[in-house]
């Protein structure tokens, strides 16, 4: 996507607590939205990069990936 004018820049928020929190259950309690609403943000977040961004790996837990 080349117009950040229409990025919601709500994402950021997200996009912060599942960094810090690498758990998307935990990052959206973090910020008070429910697992599916983190989820589907996370699915803007990855549409918008064009990379999956934050990966499962063992358990929940979410891991960067190389870009």
């Amino acid at each position: 996507m080349n117009d950040l004018s229409q990025v919601n820049l709500n994402l950021l928020k997200i996009l912060d607590a599942l960094l810090t929190e690498s758990h998307v259950t935990l990052a959206g309690k973090k910020i008070g939205l429910s697992q599916s609403a983190t989820s589907t943000a996370l699915k803007q977040i990855r549409d918008i990069l064009g990379d999956p961004i934050l990966v499962r790996g063992q358990g929940s837990q979410m891991f960067l990936t190389e870009y």
